[in-house]
């Protein structure tokens, strides 16, 4: 059984790798979704579908968009481990909260009402 001190830990370790790529998740997506809410770009299904872009016009739009959805394999690698290490936190946290609150309960007396 993997001790509280060692979780927390782990878990800990994980926020600190994961925490830049969660944040680059989340400023690209929070770009491409304020730029089509206030109609500077298309949505993301119509750049997807045009086949003929001028490169440099649509630059910007191809990397914030290579950045949160592309990336082929490496991409894939990318997003699972983002996806995977988030499931972990959820985990651990929880797991973490349990033992803490098992703890506390332990700790003090049963109060009457």
């Amino acid at each position: 059984m993997i001790t509280e001190l060692r979780l927390r830990r782990l878990h800990r370790l994980a926020g600190i790798v994961l925490a830049p790529l969660v944040l680059v998740q989340a400023l690209s997506g929070m770009v491409i979704s304020f730029e089509v809410f206030l109609g500077i770009h298309r949505d993301i299904a119509d750049v997807l579908r045009e086949q003929e872009a001028h490169a440099l016009h649509h630059a910007w739009e191809y990397v914030l968009l290579d950045i949160h959805y592309g990336g082929g394999y490496w991409g894939n690698l990318y997003h699972l481990a983002i996806v995977s290490g988030l499931m972990w936190l959820i985990v651990s946290g929880t797991l973490v909260f349990i033992k803490i609150t098992k703890r506390e309960r332990q700790r003090r007396p049963n109060q009457a009402l």
